[in-house]
């Protein structure tokens, strides 16, 4: 990725910045930040994300939008009924 944009890590942030707008909205940037670390000779990004607890976020990729949940250490993408129980249990 770095090669790609010239070793810009400006540039990478802004690309990383932009995937997750388009994948979870711009409205929830506020819930996340980006940072650029340095650890053992490699460059990471970092991206600390905190719980929202006020609604429900949906995902976006490849034209599809679903809901998806953590279940212990796994992440599961729930069906349409199953995202409407959900959410109706969890935001009444």
């Amino acid at each position: 990725d770095r090669e790609f944009l010239n070793w810009n890590y400006d540039k990478l942030e802004q690309q990383i910045s932009r995937v997750i707008a388009n994948a979870i909205g711009i409205e929830t940037k506020p819930f996340y930040s980006l940072k650029m670390e340095e650890i053992e000779g490699y460059v990471i990004c970092r991206v600390d994300v905190e719980w929202s607890e006020h609604s429900p976020t949906w995902v976006r990729f490849s034209g599809e939008t679903k809901f998806y949940i953590r279940n212990g250490n796994a992440t599961l993408a729930l069906n349409d009924q199953e995202a409407y129980e959900y959410i109706r249990n969890k935001w009444p």
